[in-house]
């Protein structure tokens, strides 16, 4: 082999391996993190919190907090004077449950 084909796979390899460590760790399918912003949309995406219809209604939003903490994305919020706890899956960003409160 010539000294530039050792080269060329050395790197080959060094660039394998880099991009291999750089994906330790996460799930499979998982995304990159989203801001709050991003979270309140998911949640009010949902028709359980959110129903545009009728007269008055969807005119009050009123996001109270976004917690990372846990397994699960939560977002509480207040839509029209009713409080929701909205639960969202970090690696898919799917709503998995949302409760009333």
């Amino acid at each position: 082999m010539t000294p530039v084909r050792i080269l060329v796979v050395i790197l080959a390899l060094i660039l394998g391996a880099t991009l291999a460590v750089g994906t330790w760790g996460q799930p499979p399918g998982a995304t990159g993190r989203l801001s709050d912003d991003d979270y309140i949309s998911i949640a009010l995406s949902d028709p359980q919190v959110f129903r545009p219809t009728g007269p008055g209604s969807g005119k009050s939003v009123q996001p109270e907090r976004v917690d990372r903490s846990g397994a699960v994305v939560t977002v509480d919020l207040t839509v029209d004077g009713i409080r929701f706890r909205v639960l969202i899956d970090p690696r898919t960003n799917r709503i998995t449950q949302v409760l009333r409160r």
